[in-house]
This record gives C-alpha cells, structure tokens and sequence, in this order.
C-alpha cells in the first residue's frame, strides 16, 4: 500500500470518527 494513500485513509477516518455521534 502507498504509504501516502494510508496516510490519506488516516486521515479520512478520523474526520468520519469527528462526524460520528460520541
């Protein structure tokens, strides 16, 4: 895995984890 493509999948997952209800 392209390590600039995980970094971007980090990425998305903590804004997705931001938009998720506590």
């Amino acid at each position: 895995v392209d390590p600039n493509l995980r970094g971007d999948l980090q990425v998305l997952a903590q804004k997705v984890a931001r938009t998720l209800p506590d």
